[in-house]
């Protein structure tokens, strides 16, 4: 056959095709109109109106008003005698066409809408399979108010914007019209529960909601928490290149919180748009910041070590233990009290293996740490609280053998761990989240090579340890037979962090497009790793190792309530102790919301108190001071309508409940700020995406989660 041929013959045979699909869709049609007059023929039999209200339920909804084009084609007048006749009817030329054409018009205006729903179950299933702890039920993690500005820097950025919710799904961010957030600050969880009457707003408007964790309790706001968004490592990055494209040292400003601790004195400093650094140096603003590039470096450090900090929003992303209300309780702070963490901090490199148990979970039965030295400073065997049903031995290198002499608790690690970290300790780690869970520690202060090293150009796919050390260490790891080795994976990490701090922050990492393999002139890494394999430096490591029976310096073996001091803190004291973990200010640069809005080229308005007002002046912002919910009510109805991002803040309930009111009064006060909002959300835009916050509240008396309600309009 010739090509012209085979070319006729397929084209006839894709004709043939198409016909025979046409025809599929045309019976289709046919059986469905049969099925209607069926239905409709049925409801002449019966007076009930009810049982026909009934019946018509059953006409398939999603074909629309498929009934009105039957009955334009109908030839006969229906009846029972002729009902026959009625079920033969077929649907002309036209009117198959017009219900094609109705169904294609119905699908297009689908699509030009954005969609939101939540994803809980999912999220419950992710941290289920991560906790080292029995879970009868799937259990959510903690959310915090930078999953909502995570939603709001995707609806407002679209697909170029570094985040994405993990608590609910945004289809078609592009076609959101506006966002618009409104807090009810001071009004908790418990005060919506208690009193719903007072909500019918709120009730008739969301269909969806969630519970979070509040910034009060630990001594923040929402304004501080959704209006300032952290700069990522490629913000970092660019902050490094001067013009001519040449690297400098960064310039890192120091980000104070604007809510002070409960019982002490506001604090005068406030946040800064790192993007006008420039500007404020020139206007003679830079004694409002403390600028950390004056602060010494460690001399084998090319940049400041605290740019590797994860900050909070990739610690919630990575899955790390978070201290929060009422989620968990069993966990212990790594120190009572943190210092601040600085470019000369210590950092620790930790690595666990765990064991399956019987409760189908993964528990510590190893932990080693090494220093910057490249020293073991702690190791030993733990044997877990239930009885392992597989020690794993070929990735965890634990025998019975090994485990049935060990007497080490969990609660012993805790113990000696708080004992020898100083209170300014960075702790590193592959996938270090794994680490702090199996050792159910908080910790505020972490790097983790899975982060910072990426070979796939996917932060979503992690690069594992053992391909990094072969890549950048030049040599292999974890090749014994017998399972891996703690220490072994330890010092690898810290080696790769010691790397990466001797070349930049884009080293080793495609993401942002850095530079993969280190320069030819790495003696040093090679002689550390020559030190390693030398029998005198093992033996010398060995001697600082814990014996398994975890009595090093004199730790007891016994069982200790490491949770005792802390129960005893003051409510400021713990307020304190979790700020360490949401304004880790030396180490993290912030930009202001409303420069992000600038630069997608949107218009944004914001009504909020002084203090806050203030903090914005300077940016691209229709900012209005408001003192009462009246004002913000009016000034909101006109900006909603004419603005792609709305900020609004409601705060007479705050004000009035901080004394002593009766349930009457905080009734009434509920019911008059539900009223005005109502208002607020009739003149929002369609397609606008509407989320409102119950900020929540922290006292000595009284804790309270946040609410968020979310819906596209």
């Amino acid at each position: 056959m010739t090509p012209e041929e085979k070319s006729l013959d397929s084209q006839s045979s894709k004709k043939m095709k198409r016909i025979e699909s046409k025809k599929r869709k045309a019976v289709a049609f046919l059986q469905l109109a049969k099925d209607v007059d069926a239905v409709e023929a049925s409801l002449d039999d019966s007076d009930n109106e009810d049982h026909i209200q009934t019946k018509k339920q059953r006409i398939p909804e999603a074909f629309g008003n498929i009934a009105s084009f039957v009955s334009q084609e109908k030839s006969t007048t229906r009846s029972k005698s002729n009902s026959k006749e009625v079920n033969n009817t077929i649907l002309s030329g036209d009117a198959l066409l017009e219900l094609r054409k109705t169904l294609r018009e119905k699908q297009k205006a689908s699509l030009e809408r954005a969609k939101i729903f939540l994803t809980l179950d999912d999220l419950a299933s992710d941290y289920g399979a991560m906790l080292c702890k029995e879970s009868p039920a799937p259990t959510l993690p903690p959310l915090f108010m930078m999953d909502v500005q995570h939603l709001m820097l995707y609806a407002i950025q679209g697909n170029i914007s570094s985040y994405r919710p993990r608590w609910c799904k945004l289809l078609r961010p592009s076609k959101i019209s506006g966002v618009v957030v409104i807090v009810l600050d001071g009004v908790g969880s418990e005060d919506y529960q208690a009193h719903p009457e007072c909500f019918s707003n709120i009730q008739k408007f969301f269909e969806m909601s969630i519970e979070m964790v509040s910034p009060a309790e630990y001594g923040s706001s929402v304004a501080e928490e959704l209006l300032y968004v952290p700069l990522s490592f490629r913000e970092k990055l660019q902050l490094k290149k001067n013009s001519s494209g040449k690297q400098e040292q960064c310039q890192l400003i120091n980000v104070e919180p604007m809510v002070p601790i409960i019982g002490e004195k506001a604090l005068h400093t406030s946040h800064v748009n790192v993007e006008n650094t420039d500007e404020t140096k020139e206007t003679g603003e830079m004694s409002e910041m403390k600028n950390l590039e004056a602060e010494e470096l460690p001399a084998s450090d090319r940049f400041p070590r605290t740019h590797l900090l994860l900050s909070t929003s990739q610690m919630v992303i990575e899955g790390f233990p978070m201290p929060s209300l009422n989620t968990n309780t069993d966990f212990v702070y790594s120190k009572e009290e943190y210092g601040t963490v600085t470019n000369q901090s210590p950092m620790f490199a930790v690595d666990c293996e765990m064991c399956l148990t019987v409760r189908m979970k993964s528990e510590l039965t190893r932990v080693s740490v090494v220093n910057e030295d490249l020293e073991c400073i702690y190791d030993t065997f733990v044997k877990p609280e239930h009885k392992i049903r597989d020690y794993v031995t070929k990735y965890s290198g634990i025998t019975k053998q090994i485990l049935d002499p060990v007497k080490t608790r969990l609660s012993d690690v805790q113990k000696y761990l708080r004992k020898i970290l100083p209170d300014d300790a960075i702790l590193c780690g592959q996938s270090l989240c794994g680490d702090l869970n199996a050792l159910q520690m908080f910790h505020p202060y972490v790097m983790d090579t899975s982060v910072m090293y990426n070979l796939n150009g996917d932060r979503r796919r992690k690069t594992g340890l053992k391909r990094l050390t072969s890549v950048f260490l030049k040599r292999d790891i974890q090749e014994n037979a017998s399972g891996h080795n703690s220490i072994e994976d330890a010092t690898a990490t810290m080696e790769l962090v010691k790397l990466k701090l001797a070349n930049d922050i884009g080293f080793g990492d495609c993401v942002i497009g850095g530079a993969l393999f280190p320069p030819e002139e790495q003696g040093d890494s090679d002689h550390k790793s020559d030190k390693l394999d030398d029998p005198d430096h093992k033996s010398e490591q060995q001697s600082v190792m814990t014996s398994t029976d975890g009595t090093k310096d004199g730790c007891s073996s016994g069982t200790v309530d490491t949770q005792s001091k802390s129960e005893a803190l003051s409510h400021r004291q713990i307020i304190k102790r979790k700020k360490s973990f949401f304004h880790n200010t030396s180490s993290s640069s912030y930009k202001s919301l409303f420069s992000v809005i600038k630069d997608v080229k949107k218009t944004a308005a914001l009504v909020d108190e002084t203090p806050v007002v203030q903090q914005h002046a300077n940016q691209d912002v229709v900012a209005i001071e408001s003192d009462c919910d009246r004002t913000s009510k009016s000034l909101s109805k006109s900006y909603v309508e004419y603005h792609d991002f709305v900020y609004t803040c409601f705060p007479s309930y705050k004000k009035e409940v901080s004394g002593s009111l009766t349930e009457e009064e905080k009734k009434r006060l509920l019911g008059r700020m539900d009223k005005r909002l109502g208002k607020v959300l009739k003149h929002t835009r369609v397609g606008s995406l509407v989320m409102v916050i119950l900020s929540g509240q922290s006292t000595a008396q009284n804790c309270q989660s946040a609410k968020t309600f979310i819906k596209v309009v």
